[in-house]
């Protein structure tokens, strides 16, 4: 079992959310993260899947804290659909300063449990922003391709994008019914961000990874669906990504016995460097 867990609910949330909540304690290594969750969703875009702790993140938050806080103090850490954000509290509470992402709706969740995390937890800097995968890929068509820093073209609702990230992480974001190829041009444009310059004059990624951010992705492998809503099915988004940066699959040796899953698979991508 990956956490303690017990049931309440509260008028609060069922008036905030329109579902009746779900309420527990995550235990991980010197650490208790008081969570709540809406397994049947709510309002808007909290759907079951952003309102719901999935074990692809569990075991990326136990991956992470084995890093320990040497790595993570004063990162500037980017999580992409950040659900109820268990994942950004148990970084901010090594001292990252972490940005969490998702839609409106999800991050009235997210911002609820960081509150109730922060008088048992010493949190790092934390701040939420309104994100949508399809949206920024409206406002960044694929023709977008800047040769100067991305805060400069960037419309006016992507400013907090204008500070480089040194690291983004995303747990079972790679889903189906996603919008999976707005999400891969995301990450391409976040992956160049900071990135020197070619020697050419280009931004091609397989320059240089000198300021480019780490990525790290937490995924369950999944049956695929026979029509993926966004015409790529999970596989075909990771192998693309695999193209554009460098893929590494992060060993679970490190992780207790119990925790180990060969079913879910925590991978490292880093921005290309060519050989020699």
């Amino acid at each position: 079992h990956f956490f303690a867990f017990e049931i309440y609910s509260t008028t609060f949330f069922v008036l905030l959310f329109s579902s009746m909540p779900v309420c527990g304690t995550y235990e991980f290594p010197g650490l208790e993260v008081h969570l709540t969750q809406f397994p049947e969703g709510g309002q808007g875009k909290l759907t079951p899947n952003s309102g719901t702790v999935w074990d692809a993140s569990i075991l990326l938050c136990h991956h992470c804290l084995s890093m320990g806080p040497s790595f993570w103090n004063k990162m500037r850490v980017l999580e992409l659909g950040c659900g109820t954000g268990l994942l950004g509290i148990v970084l901010a509470s090594m001292g990252a300063e972490i940005t969490l992402t998702d839609f409106p709706d999800v991050l009235n969740l997210a911002q609820a449990n960081l509150e109730a995390n922060t008088h048992n937890l010493n949190l790092g800097p934390v701040s939420l922003q309104g994100l949508d995968w399809e949206q920024w890929d409206r406002d960044h068509p694929p023709s977008f391709h800047p040769e100067e820093p991305q805060c400069v073209h960037s419309p006016g609702r992507y400013q907090w994008f204008c500070e480089p990230f040194d690291v983004i992480v995303g747990s079972d974001i790679a889903v189906e019914h996603y919008p999976l190829p707005a999400l891969l041009r995301l990450l391409r444009f976040l992956g160049r961000n900071g990135e020197a310059r070619c020697a050419d004059g280009t931004d091609s990624v397989d320059c240089s990874a000198e300021g480019a951010p780490l990525i790290f992705m937490a995924y369950e492998d999944r049956t695929p669906g026979e029509r993926p809503v966004s015409g790529m099915t999970a596989r075909g988004f990771l192998d693309k990504l695999g193209t554009l940066f460098r893929r590494h699959e992060v060993s679970q040796d490190r992780l207790a016995q119990h925790l180990r899953c060969p079913e879910i698979h925590i991978v490292e991508f880093k921005v290309q460097v060519p050989a020699g």
